[in-house]
Parts: C-alpha cells; structure tokens; sequence
C-alpha cells in the first residue's frame, strides 16, 4: 500500500466506529417499526405455472430461472482483481475473498442456516462493527442484514441453495475501499405432501441482499471489514417469520391450507429473478 493509501485507511479506521454503528442503528429504527406491522407487498402478476408442471424433490428449482444457476458457494465468484488507488491486485484480491467469506458464512453455512448461530459470520468483521451487529442479531432486528436463519419449524431440502448475483471493488473518494454486492439466493423447502405441489413458488424462496462493504488494509495479510449498507427483499416466502428474521417458505403463510397449495397454486413472478430490477423499488416482503 502506498503512503497514501496508508493515511486513508488510518483516518478511514477512524471515523468506521461511529460512522457504521450509525448506519446500523437508522436501518435498525426502520424495521422495529417494521417488526410489529409488516404488510405484504402486493405482487405483480405472474406467470402461470405450466399445466404440465410437477414437482420433483430433488429438483425443486425446476420450472425457475434458478434452475440455471450456481450451485451454493459456486454462485459468489469474486472478479479478477486489479490495482486501485493506493492498493495493490493483492490487497484488493485479498478484499474480495473476505467479502465472499463472510457472504458464504452469512447466507450459505448450516451453521447460520440452521444452527442459528451468528457467530461464525460475525468473526469475520472488525471488533466493532461486530459488537452491534451481535445485538440486532440478538433482538432480532435487522438480523437478515446480518445472517439467513431458516425457521425452526421449517426443513429444507437436500440440495444446495441456488446462487447468482456479483460484486466489484472500488475506492470511495475518501479514500475507503468498498465492495459492492449483490445476490440472490433460492432455498428448497420439504413438503409434507410432494404430490399436492402445483407450483416451485410454494418451497422455492427468493432473498435478495444488496450491501456494500467497506475493507480497510491495515498490510497484505490483515484487513478490518464493516457492513455500511444494505438493501433486498423477499419473495414467496413467509412474510410474518421474514418480519423476525427468519425464512420460511409460502406454503407456510399462516391460513395457506394443503387445499388451496394444490387447488391454488402459486404464480411464477419472474421480476423477482431479475438482478437488472432496482433493489429499492422491490424492497420489502412478497408473499
């Protein structure tokens, strides 16, 4: 790192603590409001299921355009890094693959998954930062910034979540770098009754995280990392459980009946899919 580059990251260091915790605290505001009163967006129409369509366990992104992505953490591939600004290909490259460890950890691992536990994605970011993330964890506040968390009266199928989305380095005129994400996840959930499936949208759910992460490299081997932002949404889910912070499917929205699953089954809403749709026009739940 340049000399420059040094002094930036030294006030940048700085002025994070306060700077951060007070992101966190404003998009923390927003959803305690959230928390008690979450509304389901209303969704555009979709695309109907076709009338040949039938479910398959192990392959429940069928008739998705999940279908076609990467498998787990084959979805979050870094770019080739390359120098920026007081920084080296290392240092950015170096970037990149704290970023994808901390996204592999947060949104893929069975330890946050399923286990709940927050810790393992926490350790990944600077002391600081990680002290008010463990509490909106812990509140269950704005934890889907944080970490997925699967309810726990809810079970996944066994096969990988489907993954597509990007991310790019940049340094911020304050001399900062950030690295800006974005990505969309598919979990399949089981069904107690395979055959009553009319549609993948009923144990198929979509979550949508944007978020830009600033890296300060303190040498090659040693970098802070901090969540400064971010944004998403949710679709064909549980928009009750995504309101504390877990993800459950459609099919258990609180007076969807087995009944109207097979009788009514849900449309296929593609905009959701589309990583080219503004996030902030989408943000929110979508039942």
């Amino acid at each position: 790192m340049s000399a420059n580059g040094v002094g930036a990251a030294v006030r940048g260091r700085r002025a994070l603590s306060a700077l951060v915790a007070l992101a966190l605290v404003a998009s923390t505001g927003v959803l305690v409001a959230r928390s008690g009163w979450w509304p389901a967006a209303a969704s555009p129409v979709g695309v109907g299921v076709p009338a040949d369509y039938r479910y398959d366990p192990a392959h429940p992104f069928r008739g998705t355009p999940a279908e076609d992505w990467a498998e787990g953490s084959a979805g979050i591939v870094p770019p080739p890094a390359g120098p920026l600004v007081g920084l080296t290909s290392d240092e950015v490259a170096n970037a990149y693959d704290r970023v994808r460890a901390m996204l592999v950890t947060a949104r893929l691992d069975h330890r946050s998954l399923l286990g709940h536990d927050a810790e393992p994605a926490l350790a990944l970011f600077a002391t600081t930062y990680r002290a008010h993330a463990r509490t909106a964890v812990e509140l269950g506040v704005n934890a889907d910034a944080v970490l997925t968390r699967i309810a726990g009266d809810q079970a996944l199928l066994p096969v990988a979540p489907r993954v597509t989305g990007s991310m790019r380095a940049e340094v911020r005129p304050d001399g900062l770098l950030v690295v800006r994400t974005d990505y969309l996840f598919a979990h399949a959930f089981a069904y107690p009754d395979p055959d009553g499936v009319r549609s993948p949208m009923e144990v198929v759910a979509l979550v949508r995280h944007k978020a830009d992460y600033l890296v300060v490299v303190e040498d090659a081997d040693h970098e802070q990392l901090w969540q400064e932002t971010h944004s998403g949404y949710a679709y064909s889910v549980s928009c009750e459980a995504y309101a504390h912070g877990y993800l459950a499917p459609a099919h258990s929205v609180r007076g969807r009946s087995a009944e109207s699953v097979t009788r009514n089954p849900r449309p296929l809403t593609l905009r959701y899919f589309d990583l080219d749709r503004v996030t902030e026009a989408l943000a929110g739940c979508y039942e």
